[in-house]
């Protein structure tokens, strides 16, 4: 049974996601922040910045699939993990 999706004015629906329609849109501040943790040693620091705004750029991806280096990244990532050997000593 296929769930309906209602769509808001300004939206689009792709793979059943609603998604921003292509063009540029303004960040409105007064619904905005930007909030953010790193790690430091044994703590996580918790920031947060309340007064944004700019503007957002949706464009179309041809295809519809954005193609990441997931492929470079693996490779890069295993990069001599063979198995272990332990050291030899001349």
């Amino acid at each position: 049974m296929a769930e309906a999706v209602t769509i808001t004015p300004g939206t689009r629906v792709i793979n059943g996601r609603q998604v921003p329609e292509v063009g540029t849109w303004a960040i409105d501040p007064s619904h905005a922040s930007f909030e953010f943790v790193a790690r430091h040693l044994m703590a996580k620091v918790r920031g947060r910045f309340p007064d944004v705004s700019g503007q957002v750029h949706i464009t179309e991806v041809p295809g519809g699939v954005v193609a990441g280096d997931r492929d470079r990244r693996l490779r890069h990532r295993h990069q001599g993990c063979g198995p272990r050997r332990p050291p030899t000593v001349q």
